[in-house]
């Protein structure tokens, strides 16, 4: 059977040719049928292959393109002290990016983050992704006593 090939696009898997299949299709009730063409995805070498002698330069090629750039994903933590009646402070451990962290406030690591919140009176930002990311890490930290 030939295909016309519509165009070819380069993926990460390997080349895949779009061609359309002729076919026959149904019109109305009554059985009348026409011409048609049926599109589709296909693996060259495997489910087609080229007709010598053809040209195919006019056939639109998609190279692969570049993946798009990894998001950061890095974690960072900060600390805010907030005073408390009576004179008291409280520690809340935030994303870096929380809207609820003070602005320009030191970076911590993942290990600074988990000390601060081991302070008694600590606790992980309810607002931001803290105490979603930070308190089952806390849970499973060994206890240095056991060591």
């Amino acid at each position: 059977m030939r295909a016309r090939l519509h165009a070819q696009q380069q993926t990460a898997l390997g080349w895949r040719c779009r061609v359309g299949v002729p076919l026959y299709r149904n019109v109305d009730e009554e059985g009348t049928a026409e011409a048609a063409e049926y599109l589709v995805w296909v693996t060259p070498g495997i489910h087609v292959q080229r007709i010598e002698g053809e040209d195919y330069s006019g056939v639109p090629t998609a190279p692969l393109r570049s993946a798009p750039a990894e998001p950061d994903l890095r974690w960072a933590w900060t600390v805010e002290r907030r005073r408390l009646d009576g004179g008291r402070f409280e520690l809340v451990v935030h994303t870096y990016d929380c809207a609820e962290a003070p602005a320009g406030g030191e970076e911590l690591n993942i290990d600074q983050a988990l000390n601060a919140l081991e302070r008694p009176g600590a606790r992980a930002c309810r607002v931001c992704d803290a105490a979603a990311s930070l308190l089952p890490l806390l849970d499973d930290r060994p206890d240095t006593n056991d060591l």
